[in-house]
């Protein structure tokens, strides 16, 4: 859910995540197929999963009771986690012929989650900013 914060305020952010994530242990996440939000963007679903949607609920009612922050429904979207493939780098024209290269591929994997990330717009990309490892 991106937002805007002030520099010299980030320690908010950092104290209000460590509180969201307190309690919240490493798991796994199952990737599964492929999927698209027409017309830009391509990417991976994840299947749905109980400890991933409990730290999103931490993290969406921390960020609004500590710091104001309401986003957490970002443009009415919901909350849809997926693994983005292409998006800006992924022209309007070209999104269908990419599409047909994805839709009916299969993909499965899993892995750990043992961390969350803190990203930070550059502004041209996201960077990684501040890493908090789940309690083992």
């Amino acid at each position: 859910m991106p937002f805007k914060w002030r520099e010299d305020r980030e320690d908010k952010i950092f104290e209000a995540v460590k509180k969201s994530l307190d309690g919240h242990h490493p798991f796994e996440l199952a990737l599964h197929g492929f999927g698209a939000f027409k017309p830009r963007v391509i990417f991976i679903h994840i299947e749905e999963n109980q400890a991933l949607k409990g730290v999103h609920d931490s993290l969406k009612r921390n960020m609004k009771s500590e710091l104001n922050i309401f986003n957490a429904e970002y443009k009415g979207r919901g909350f849809n986690p997926h693994l983005t493939l292409a998006f800006r780098d992924l022209k309007k024209s070209m999104f269908l012929q990419a599409w047909k290269e994805f839709e009916n591929k299969s993909y499965q994997a899993l892995f750990p989650v043992d961390s969350i990330v803190l990203l930070k717009h550059n502004g041209k990309s996201w960077d990684i900013y501040k890493t908090f490892d789940l309690r083992k």
